[in-house]
């Protein structure tokens, strides 16, 4: 029987592809950079993700180290408050090129004991959420904010992040 986990290996593998790209596809001053006053600056939105994709890893049971910065929010507003200065793209970069092949190498050896873990959140539609509910939510997290960075690349650069051709 296939581990319940599965099926998200794919999504999963696309986020840090696109992610990835994200990192690299701006200079640290583009990084700084917001579509509007009162939105997330792009660093943030990458930070947001590096600090959630290694919060799922330790959720999951999936052995990370630990990250190299703190200080720039807490739980989910991680990467989003204002006043601390974000590590550099190149310490993002790292880290999200550490975690995620942990994630991905681990997914589908996630123990049973750990997906029942309850979810740090409530999820619409799970009564009683559970971390292989949170799982889930977090492919459609990635998702949203891997199409965030692609449409503030393409301001900031002129360039999206996914190529075709």
């Amino acid at each position: 029987m296939s581990h319940p986990l599965a099926p998200y290996l794919p999504a999963f593998g696309f986020a840090t592809k696109l992610v990835g790209d994200a990192i690299a596809a701006v200079d640290e001053g583009q990084a700084r950079g917001r579509l509007a006053t009162g939105l997330n600056s792009y660093r943030g939105v990458i930070a947001h993700l590096v600090i959630a994709r290694h919060g799922l890893c330790e959720l999951l049971d999936i052995e990370v180290e630990p990250l190299p910065f703190g200080g720039i929010g807490e739980g989910f507003d991680a990467g989003f408050v204002e006043g601390p200065e974000f590590p550099s793209l190149e310490t993002l970069g790292k880290v999200w090129a550490e975690i995620s092949p942990a994630l991905l190498g681990g997914l589908t050896g996630v123990s049973e004991a750990a997906l029942r873990r309850p979810s740090p959140i409530p999820i619409p539609g799970h009564a009683d959420a559970d971390a292989e509910a949170f799982a889930g939510l977090n492919v459609v997290h990635e998702s949203y904010h891997a199409g965030q960075l692609g449409l503030m690349a393409k301001a900031f650069t002129g360039q999206g992040l996914l190529k075709v051709g």
